[in-house]
């Protein structure tokens, strides 16, 4: 009986066991209720921005019709400057071929033109005079208005500047110009601007090497001497005159002092010895004259607007250069075989010039000829014989090559003239004989850039050259 009911409470027990793990409990993870989803927050959308219009193009005016053809004329004012007149040729010149059809270029003296003009000079017209009201003498204006394109500037070189840049604006757009076009700018002061004696023109002319040409277009200054076969120059930044050019002509022994740009001559002498060939303006106002047949340097005190004589002299066998040093304060000279220095004093009207021995070198060749500053390093000079070009030590007297190896240039006999530029480039001119047996039609430039030097002949259709000389103000 006992055993029965043991038997009968394990069966119970066992059937409990099985129940309960057939019928779990809810537990939290699955709950045995539906979840109420949550209403989502709708996102606020942000104001729509107006987008951003572009800038519209500007108006512009062609110079030709659909077909090509010029619809402006160029009209030049009577009495303009001679690099006026040649920068209009060459303008008429280079529309004319771009377009295919032959621009029109008349000279005008009415007091009105009508529209569809270019219209070149300075301050003759009431519209160019508005134009140039402003503008100092270096700086040129093109202006658009009432369908006239107004080309005008403070003196001739800076006019010719004008029709220079608008040629080159006009060419890069197709012969367009904008609407309300005003821009103004200057004669060029930077680049490497070499002046160039101009013998068979009887000029000066003042080229921008950086052009890679010598034409009408790479000129920035020129200036018509009076008398022949120009020999020198050089520019100067004077307390007593401001900035001027000097210049000196083998001609009837003369030199003279105009102001730049405008050309205005201050001052004139032909009362150099025998065949001048180089000039320097010294800070005191004296101007000094090296002549080469006359084997003198002469020293002129510019009190009058002509000199009749000099003042003081020294001589010079075969002098053919001189070049003012501002640091140390003494003139160079050169003649024959020989580099001379000299302090140059004034008392009152009287000039003093004195020998500097110690300054003094002999050069290694015969027949020293041309003198200039290396303006890449203020201790040293360029010079040139006829073999040979140097580079002369200030300090330790020692002459040297003046043609760094990575140049690649070889030595080049005859130089006439030799500069160099404050980024080590540098120009020489030696003869070619189409015009004087001295005389070149082109000139060498060196130009060093960041991948070493490169070298570029340069040929020119209008002149043939004796000198160069790097055109800057610097003494040193």
């Amino acid at each position: 009986m006992k055993k029965t009911i043991a038997l009968f409470v394990s069966l119970i027990v066992m059937l409990m066991t099985i129940s309960c793990v057939q019928s779990p409990l809810p537990s939290e993870s699955t709950p045995s209720f539906e979840e109420t989803p949550k209403e989502e927050t709708p996102k606020e959308e942000s104001p729509d921005l107006p987008e951003e219009t572009p800038a519209p193009a500007p108006d512009m005016i062609s110079l030709v019709d659909s077909n090509g053809v010029p619809v402006f004329d160029i009209v030049m004012l009577d009495g303009c400057g001679f690099q006026t007149v040649d920068m209009a040729n060459d303008l008429q010149s280079k529309l004319s071929a771009l377009s295919e059809s032959d621009f029109e270029l008349l000279v005008s003296d009415s007091e009105e033109i009508a529209q569809n003009c270019i219209i070149i000079g300075d301050t003759q017209l009431a519209e160019l005079s508005v134009a140039s009201s402003s503008l100092e003498e270096k700086q040129y204006r093109i202006l658009v208005q009432d369908k006239k394109i107004i080309l005008t500037g403070g003196c001739d070189a800076a006019v010719a500047c004008a029709i220079n840049e608008f040629r080159k604006l006009v060419s890069s757009c197709e012969l367009a110009i904008e609407e309300c076009a005003d821009i103004v700018g200057e004669i060029p002061s930077n680049g490497h601007l070499v002046a160039f004696a101009n013998q068979s023109e009887a000029r000066l002319d003042v080229f921008d090497l950086s052009c890679k040409e010598m034409t009408v277009a790479s000129r920035v200054w020129s200036f018509k001497i009076r008398e022949s076969n120009v020999s020198d120059a050089k520019f100067r930044i004077s307390d007593k005159y401001g900035e001027v050019v000097l210049i000196a002509c083998s001609g009837n022994r003369y030199g003279c002092m105009v102001s730049y740009p405008s050309g205005e001559i201050i001052w004139e002498t032909k009362s150099a010895a025998q065949n001048p060939h180089a000039i320097e303006l010294l800070p005191n106002g004296i101007v000094a004259m090296a002549s080469s047949e006359g084997d003198r340097v002469r020293f002129f005190n510019p009190t009058d607007s002509f000199s009749e004589t000099y003042d003081a002299e020294i001589v010079l066998e075969d002098a053919h250069g001189v070049l003012w040093d501002d640091e140390r304060e003494i003139l160079y000279a050169i003649g024959s075989n020989t580099l001379e220095a000299y302090t140059v004093k004034q008392d009152n009207t009287k000039i003093k010039v004195t020998k500097v021995a110690d300054q003094c070198a002999t050069i290694p060749t015969e027949g020293a000829h041309d003198l200039s500053a290396d303006y890449s390093n203020p201790d040293r000079l360029i010079l040139s014989t006829i073999s040979k070009v140097y580079s002369y030590d200030k300090n330790t007297g020692e002459f040297t090559s003046a043609y760094d190896e990575d140049m690649g240039q070889q030595v080049i006999r005859n130089v006439k003239g030799v500069g160099n530029f404050k980024d080590g480039s540098m120009v020489y001119v030696y003869p070619d004989a189409k015009y004087y047996g001295w005389t070149t039609s082109s000139a060498v430039f060196v130009e060093r850039g960041e991948n070493g030097y490169k070298t570029f002949v340069l040929n020119c259709q209008i002149g043939h050259f004796y000198k160069c000389r790097v055109f800057c103000s610097d003494y040193n």
